[in-house]
């Protein structure tokens, strides 16, 4: 059995979040009742700190899902699938539905039982789908 992969870090990506947000907070309740941008300026420095504690924390998040994401992805490439077709028949026309994106082989499975219609590759190319990695019609 695969490794189930990890969830996602919640906790790592609210608390960035929440410490971002306090400090911008923070600064606005200090700088609130100094008139002078001189008496401000640390009060900026504090809510850009925060915002940059935020923005850190939205981009550690992203790339937490993206390596998710591109993990679930390596596990899935179809050029790991190992689907048994019969051999290549140079006379078979190629198979799609109405609203497939890619088109297939007749005897591929991800066509098995689904309403499809044969048609030459040029007029499959031209309704903008592309070859199945699968069946590699």
């Amino acid at each position: 059995m695969a490794p189930k992969p990890s969830g996602f870090p919640a906790a790592a990506f609210a608390l960035p979040q929440a410490v971002g947000l306090a400090l911008i907070i923070a600064a606005w309740l200090a700088a609130r009742d100094d008139v002078r941008v001189a008496e401000q300026l640390p009060s900026v420095v504090l809510g850009v700190v925060g915002l940059t504690v935020a923005a850190a924390g939205n981009a550690a998040g992203l790339v937490a899902q993206r390596r998710r994401l591109q993990e679930r992805r390596r596990r899935l490439e179809p050029s790991e699938i190992r689907i048994p077709v019969s051999p290549r028949d140079p006379a078979a026309v190629p198979v799609a539905g109405a609203t497939m994106t890619r088109y297939h082989r007749p005897d591929c499975p991800f066509v098995a039982g689904k309403a499809v219609q044969a048609s030459d590759t040029s007029a499959q190319r031209q309704a903008g789908r592309r070859p199945c990695a699968v069946c590699n019609p």
